[in-house]
């Protein structure tokens, strides 16, 4: 019963959506290569991960077009800030060791051989002696626990041993919802050309919302939005960059 709610769960496949069970790890598996056959190596469409520590599978579905375009700012905001540090402390040389992470799925053992599985929203990894190591990542959030988001930090930077984590939380109001069937236009995440085309149009226009198309609404309003560094050798509180919706820094 677990195994098959969780099969049409990925199915279903809407945005933003999270689901945590505790199934066999042959499920884990099994949904892997379901994951795969549905949506290849797309890896905005869904992904899989696993910890062995309480043996919890997690889904989550694909994202909405505002949490899409925060990754992409984030990381290219990480990736051209180290450019320039490094160029203007005279080690552009260092430069074309750092690199972006993408579509990179990790595992990690812990000092019991647990296994964990999980894929970032983004990072930064150095390469250095023929090893490239994962120094940063990014988990960004849309309308989602904050406990959640500071969970997922908290275990990349204890079991996969990040230097850094960045939390990038967004609230919209309202909640983001998949826009209603209807008897004339039925969209899923996986008609890959509706999707991808009202995906293209929000980018193009208010990247605030609230934005509507084809007389859905894709995603309500940002209403608040903030960013926390947490670093593993530093256990005191992040601190806490709030932006307003204007793009500036308050």
């Amino acid at each position: 019963m677990a195994y098959r709610n969780a099969l049409e769960f990925l199915i279903r496949n809407e945005p933003e959506q999270r689901l945590d069970m505790r199934p066999p790890f042959r499920c884990f598996r099994a949904l892997e290569d379901e994951a795969h056959k549905l949506y290849g190596e797309e890896a905005s469409y869904s992904r899989i991960e696993y910890s062995s520590k309480d043996s919890t599978v997690t889904i989550i579905t694909a994202q909405s077009g505002l949490h899409a375009k925060a990754a992409e700012a984030v990381q290219r905001g990480i990736e051209d800030g180290v450019r320039r540090e490094l160029t203007n402390c005279g080690r552009g040389d260092l430069v074309a060791r750092f690199g972006g992470v993408l579509d990179i799925r990790l595992n990690a053992l812990d000092d019991q051989l647990r296994l964990y599985v999980k894929k970032p929203d983004g990072g930064l990894t150095y390469y250095k002696d023929g090893v490239e190591t994962v120094i940063a990542v990014i988990e960004i959030g849309v309308s989602e626990s904050y406990m959640r988001l500071k969970a997922d930090l908290e275990l990349w930077m204890g079991r996969f041993q990040c230097r850094t984590g960045i939390l990038f939380s967004l609230k919209e109001k309202p909640k983001f919802r998949y826009p209603a069937q209807t008897t004339m236009s039925t969209y899923t995440a996986n008609d890959i050309v509706p999707f991808g085309d009202a995906m293209t149009q929000a980018r193009l226009n208010e990247p605030f919302g609230p934005y509507r198309y084809n007389g859905h609404d894709w995603f309500g309003r940002l209403d608040t939005a903030f960013i926390e560094v947490f670093r593993r050798d530093q256990p005191d509180p992040p601190q806490r960059t709030v932006c307003d919706i204007n793009e500036h820094i308050t």
